[in-house]
């Protein structure tokens, strides 16, 4: 199950997905940091156990005279989790 935006009804979302199928895999992409606490806080209460957190910078380049300058834009961050996986490790 993919959410791309949950117009703050995260919770409800994710627990309508595992009423469908309970070890289904949820992955949520979120730019606000509420969010992020959101999904860490629904790992938990869920009771899932294969979850994990990335969170990916990105930059886009303009000219500077001769050269190309990198801006950084804002962070997203991608939280997947499911039940029934076994947990990463690095």
């Amino acid at each position: 199950v993919f959410i791309g935006g949950s117009s703050g009804n995260l919770r409800r979302i994710v627990e309508t997905a595992l009423e469908k199928n309970l070890h289904a895999r949820v992955v949520v992409n979120a730019i606000a940091l509420e969010s992020v606490g959101e999904i860490a806080s629904l790992i938990d209460a869920l009771g899932f156990d294969d979850s994990e957190i990335v969170q990916l910078s990105i930059a886009r380049s303009h000219r500077v005279g001769r050269y190309n300058m990198m801006n950084g834009l804002n962070p997203i961050w991608i939280g997947a989790m499911q039940r029934g996986g076994q947990t990463h490790e690095d």
